[in-house]
């Protein structure tokens, strides 16, 4: 049937179908009337920001036992998590980030 097996792209639950083509779209009107709010020599920079959550879960792996045989597999049940933030500014090509052992709440500006 032509089909191959491929990895898809994760997407939130959440998110808009629409949400990036109107981001898109507003953002270019957005920004200039930012700029016409500010004093004329004000300099604006446009940081862009991400964040990602990394955890260590362990599965239970596959043994080698004889049919009919159930064998044990002990399993640690903790859990380890980092929290990675991140941001850019291209035009100075300047960069942050941080890493957290907990999350934190960010809001954008």
């Amino acid at each position: 049937m032509g089909c191959r097996k491929l990895t898809p792209q994760p997407r939130h639950f959440a998110q808009r179908a629409d949400a990036i083509n109107v981001f898109k779209k507003d953002f270019p009107a957005r920004l200039a009337a930012i700029e016409a709010a500010l004093p004329r020599s004000t300099p604006i920079e446009l940081w862009w920001w991400d964040e990602v959550r990394l955890a260590q879960k362990n599965d239970i792996i596959r043994r080698w036992a004889k049919p009919g045989t159930r064998p044990s597999a002990p399993k640690d049940q903790r859990t380890t998590s980092a929290h990675i933030y991140g941001a850019i500014f291209p035009g100075a090509r300047k960069g942050a980030g941080l890493v957290l052992p907990r999350g934190i709440t960010l809001h954008p500006v």
